[in-house]
């Protein structure tokens, strides 16, 4: 009989990462449904064989595969296209899964008719990041049982429906492969119906380091964003849309401006104004030249996620 849940995990040049989720997954709760892992190595170099060759000496059974090229649209989709189970788990190689993780997600998929429930992310920050900084960090609010948009989703805590997903044109976009492809296709899934709820219950852990706890990581980072976002809303067509970007550089200005006024006051508010700032930058990007910046680069400091001390250990873990 096939599993229930297929969990599948893209990974890049994080062995270290990888090595702590795999070990959390070992702590699943035996209440929780069949399930298989498929690992993807988005690096052509398998740096993360290693990793799960000994995962696997350890009693672990992994589905270990490459996707040479680096994108991870196409990483996931190869993942996908390995799964048996009917319903996909996704999760990333930085976070680490509490044990009632996929227990709580299968419970909330079963509550009702629902083609994709989306779990909380809990940050774990360094020692020594600011407390303003942990309070603006991006999260997504979740509400048990309440129905989200698109905009709410991501592939880093969420179990899908095979079959929702199968029912479209094409899984995850290679367009969107450096930037936003889990919105694109969770966006193409809303309009065709599909069902969308928040799982709060449904915990994970991700380990922020020191050289993303910081402004210019953030406003880069919702500046990808503005750009995925107009992409995406414009039908995935990689191509300038002028008549919108008189409004979004209006929008940018006014809000750059107003959080230059009141960050010295008050770093909260006025780092809320950038970040809104920073996307209407992103959508005038997009809008002006038709191209997608790229989210996900991966500075040397990423490829061993966290080996120094300095970050708290998970609740529950």
């Amino acid at each position: 009989m096939p599993p229930a849940i297929s969990i599948c995990v893209c990974t890049f040049r994080r062995e270290e990462g990888l090595r702590r989720l795999l070990r959390s997954l070992q702590s699943l709760v035996m209440a929780t449904p069949t399930w298989e892992l498929i690992v993807i190595d988005n690096d052509a170099a398998r740096s993360a064989d290693t990793i799960v060759q000994l995962a696997i000496a350890d009693g672990m059974k992994i589905t270990y595969d490459v996707e040479p090229i680096r994108n991870v649209a196409l990483a996931r989709t190869r993942s996908v296209r390995r799964a048996s189970g009917e319903w996909i788990a996704f999760i990333d190689d930085d976070e680490e899964a509490d044990p009632q993780w996929l227990a709580e997600l299968w419970k909330c998929v079963h509550s009702g008719h629902v083609d994709a429930a989306f779990g909380a992310v809990s940050h774990l920050f360094e020692e020594g990041t600011p407390q303003w900084m942990r309070a603006v960090y991006p999260r997504q609010p979740r509400i048990a049982g309440a129905s989200l948009g698109w905009r709410e989703t991501a592939t880093n805590n969420a179990l899908v429906r095979r079959s929702a997903m199968m029912f479209l044109d094409e899984l995850f976009n290679p367009k969107f492969g450096l930037n936003g492809e889990d919105s694109e296709l969770f966006y193409r899934m809303a309009n065709a119906g599909f069902k969308f709820v928040a799982a709060p219950t449904a915990r994970v852990y991700e380990r922020v380091c020191a050289n993303r706890a910081n402004l210019v990581y953030l406003l880069r980072w919702y500046f990808c964003v503005g750009a995925a976002t107009t992409i995406i809303l414009n039908g995935g067509g990689l191509s300038a849309q002028p008549a919108g970007s008189l409004l979004a550089g209006v929008r940018s200005l006014a809000s750059a401006l107003t959080g230059a006024w009141v960050f010295p006051l008050s770093r909260l508010r006025g780092t809320r104004h950038l970040f809104a700032a920073a996307v209407q930058c992103g959508k005038l990007y997009a809008a002006l030249t038709g191209r997608l910046p790229e989210r996900y680069r991966i500075p040397r400091s990423h490829k061993v996620l966290a080996r120094r001390p300095g970050f708290p250990s998970p609740t529950g873990t």
